[in-house]
């Protein structure tokens, strides 16, 4: 019998465990502890009255009270001592693995965006993190499922991330962000250094100051203000990726090779200051060496004359 109590138990807390961390209802994980903690004492010769106040007999376990003490383990005998240290034994394993990998595992069954911010922010650092996702797209409406790249978090709820040739927001604000999302899981996949530095850009094109790093993997933010008018139409997303007036645009997570083909990075540039992300991708034998990899390092361009109206 003690062997089946054994069984039962870790049955039961593998139910209550998966409850629980699935953040199913708080109250349904409370309510099955709880209950299986009556049935579990249900197995001692006293039993317990699980009918009270409307019934004050004892309920034991197979509910046979007539010989109570054929099937039950007496407390303080040596069988209760026995299956005590069974239990404390199987807390080894347990609590090791608990303290290795119980909150990867846990975000893992969630699939929540909120553990998914957390696995990025973790992961980022070394690696490119992609996103698989099932979820609506809340601008179409129409369902949306795939790995995207991650390019940065903006807070425990929100995610951005690059689909297509956009960075849009991922969240679970049907009315904030860009994609709904309510299954979603980080995936590590490639070995990379994450590097964020700001740069000082003067009479000079982005593509020119840019030159050395991966168009696909940069990402810009901040205002620039360029001689002539431009023309572009910003993206209709949720995430306010690109605004412009006559003579500046205001980035904000802007890939370089969007920019590029719109026609923005080989305009003269008369100021601006932009953080610049960008990821680099590691080999054994090489190591990232750009002559914009220094955070601290400002590019002053050589002065030229423009004119308005001379090509």
């Amino acid at each position: 019998f003690a062997i089946l109590t054994l069984i039962l138990l870790i049955i039961s807390l593998m139910i209550i465990f998966k409850l629980s961390i699935q953040q199913i209802n708080p109250l349904i994980a409370f309510t099955i502890g709880y209950t299986s903690h009556i049935i579990i004492d249900c197995a001692s010769v006293q039993g317990v009255k699980i009918l009270y106040p409307l019934s004050n007999k004892n309920g034991v376990f197979p509910f046979d009270t007539t010989q109570p003490q054929a099937y039950r383990i007496t407390v303080g005998s040596k069988a209760d001592i026995a299956l005590g240290f069974i239990f404390l034994f199987l807390t080894l394993p347990l609590g090791f693995i608990s303290y290795k990998t119980h909150t990867r595992f846990i975000r893992e069954i969630q699939k929540d965006i909120n553990s998914a911010v957390k696995d990025f922010n973790e992961l980022s650092s070394n690696y490119l993190c992609f996103a698989k996702l099932t979820g609506i797209n809340t601008i179409s409406n129409n369902k949306i499922s795939g790995e995207f790249l991650v390019i940065s978090s903006l807070d425990q709820n929100t995610l951005l991330a690059r689909v297509n040739s956009l960075v849009l927001s991922i969240g679970k604000n049907y009315y904030k962000d860009d994609i709904f999302t309510n299954n979603i899981e980080i995936k590590p996949k490639i070995k990379a250094i994450d590097t964020t530095f700001k740069i000082t850009i003067t009479n000079q094109t982005l593509s020119s100051a840019l030159q050395n790093l991966i168009d696909s993997l940069t990402y810009i933010t901040g205002s620039i203000e360029f001689f002539e008018p431009i023309n572009i139409t910003p993206p209709s997303t949720k995430f306010k990726l690109i605004s412009s007036s006559e003579k500046q645009i205001n980035l904000n997570h802007a890939p370089l090779d969007f920019l590029i083909k719109e026609n923005l990075s080989n305009l003269l540039i008369k100021r601006s200051t932009l953080t610049i992300k960008t990821f680099y991708i590691q080999t054994p034998t090489t190591q990232p060496t750009t002559q914009t990899s220094n955070p601290q390092q400002k590019i002053i361009a050589q002065e030229i004359e423009y004119l308005q109206n001379q090509s």
